[in-house]
């Protein structure tokens, strides 16, 4: 195929991600399986759907088992077993924490509460009332003594970048590209939800010579915007 128009093509992916991506994106970076959902938190207007993703959060709740994310303790001391069993005093094995930190809330989450226009830059995303003030309670690790599993929520939106990290690279930790997430599919069933993600390659766009005056120059003002 030949264009008249002699132009060239965007240098651009899209990539469709969906929940379950994500997951074992996830597990793949932490060497264990994580069992984990996830909740649309959505603004948006039907029409608007599957579009202005920045009206929507996806947040992702994840459950570890004790064995992959703690250091097992060797002592006998009783008093000292009924403490860790509380979920106190408890040490984490740190290359598994370090991985998590990365796709976790703020640990001074409640901060926010203080800052009006973060407040409303949630709020458009769906991010308000009974919801932010879970995010603020529990912003890192907890643990559930009964059911003996720790939980904390993710920003999949996180774990998403991350995937697009290029291993090829010669600085660590370098990205492929421009990344932008630019639409959600939501379902009732979680993992059907996806994401619509753009990867921009190279540099976007191109000087344009300007005869050594510029428009506005000749025009002597600017078209309003």
């Amino acid at each position: 195929m030949n264009l008249k128009g002699n132009i060239s093509k965007l240098p651009v992916d899209f990539y469709p991600i969906t929940a379950t991506d994500v997951v074992r994106h996830l597990e793949d970076q932490l060497g264990f399986r994580v069992h984990a959902d996830f909740s649309v938190w959505d603004n948006r207007s039907p029409w608007e759907k599957p579009d202005n993703r920045g009206s929507s959060y996806v947040i992702m709740r994840a459950i570890f088992r004790p064995q992959d994310i703690t250091i097992p303790t060797q002592s006998q001391n009783y008093m000292e077993r009924l403490v860790q069993a509380s979920g106190a005093g408890i040490q984490y094995q740190k290359d598994v924490i370090e991985i998590l930190k990365k796709f976790m809330f703020p640990q001074d989450m409640a901060r926010v509460q203080n800052m009006p226009e973060e407040l409303q830059r949630l709020a458009k995303m769906g991010i308000y009332g009974e919801r932010l003030k879970e995010l603020m309670r529990r912003p890192n690790m907890f643990y559930e003594p009964i059911k003996d599993h720790y939980g904390c929520y993710l920003r999949p939106e996180r774990i998403i970048y991350d995937m697009f990290i290029d291993t090829d690279a010669a600085t660590p930790n370098t990205m492929a590209g421009k990344v932008d997430i630019v639409k959600l599919e939501d379902s009732d069933q979680a993992e059907t939800i996806k994401w619509g993600v753009l990867l921009w390659h190279g540099t976007v766009g191109q000087s344009i010579g300007n005869y050594g005056v510029t428009i506005d120059d000749v025009f002597q003002q600017q078209i309003p915007r």
